[in-house]
């Protein structure tokens, strides 16, 4: 069984952990401003309002947890797993998201502000009111995800994979898209304003 604690409102802040197990534990509101915790197993973890600043959590396991208004900013989270996970209100502005793991996932007014999703996997995800302006979308894998009022604006999306994808109300502009795949995708009340 995974480690199961209580610890809302502590505090982590520059901790050195590998691998650590914390399934289901609560956590809320808890502070790992530059933990190191790598390979992390947060699964089903109560996690709302935990400041994760500057994190390193490459490989972090979060599927199943509740992150309502975490703040990932600028954190390390190349591989980590967020699949078929809620993520309300989160802010992952210049995060590392390099090969995450975001299938069928459900973001609903996230900050993705310069974060890198180079090679990202979401298929199937969801997007409510996200803000990507800046963001590296390069080869992410966005094959038949849904977006609603999302900001793209600057973002720089070579070779990604929109093919099936729904974007309904969403501001493209100023955003490249080099060789991305647009298959059969649906693009309602957007703007191109320009996009390349």
């Amino acid at each position: 069984d995974g480690l199961r604690f209580s610890a809302e409102h502590a505090s982590f802040n520059e901790i050195r952990l590998y691998q650590p197990d914390l399934r289901a534990a609560r956590l809320n509101r808890a502070s790992f401003l530059e933990a190191d915790l790598a390979g992390a197993r947060f699964n089903l973890a109560e996690l709302q309002g935990c400041d994760f600043r500057r994190a390193v959590l490459t490989s972090a396991d979060f599927m199943g947890a509740k992150l309502d208004a975490a703040v990932f900013l600028n954190a390390f989270l190349n591989y980590a797993a967020f699949a078929d996970t809620p993520l309300p209100e989160i802010d992952f502005a210049y995060a590392q998201l390099k090969s995450a793991l975001l299938q069928a996932a459900r973001a609903t007014r996230c900050i993705f502000s310069s974060a890198d999703l180079q090679e990202a996997s979401a298929q199937q995800s969801q997007w409510s009111e996200c803000n990507f302006s800046g963001a590296n979308l390069k080869h992410a894998n966005f094959l038949r995800a849904q977006f609603s009022y999302c900001r793209f604006y600057g973002v720089t999306g070579d070779q990604a994979n929109f093919s099936s994808a729904r974007l309904a109300h969403c501001d493209l502009s100023r955003a490249e898209f080099r060789q991305a795949k647009f298959n059969l995708a649906e693009l309602t009340q957007s703007l191109f304003c320009g996009a390349q």
